[in-house]
């Protein structure tokens, strides 16, 4: 999985079981394992902050055939 962060004036990371993204940079990805559990943090106050999410999947199978 990965996330994109396109607007992040306030640098607010994405939230993970027992670790979180430290000053995430606009313009930049962030790859990371889809097991690990993750969330939009809470934000107590009126910010934009534009993120992508994308999954990715890779079938080994698929490059035998």
């Amino acid at each position: 999985s990965g996330i994109y962060y396109l607007k992040n004036t306030k640098k607010i990371s994405t939230e993970f079981k027992g670790y979180k993204i430290k000053n995430p940079k606009e313009f930049s990805w962030y790859i990371f394992p889809s097991r690990l559990k993750h969330r939009p943090p809470k934000i107590p106050f009126f910010t934009k902050r534009y993120t992508i999410a994308a999954d990715l999947f890779f079938d080994a199978n698929y490059l035998n055939k």
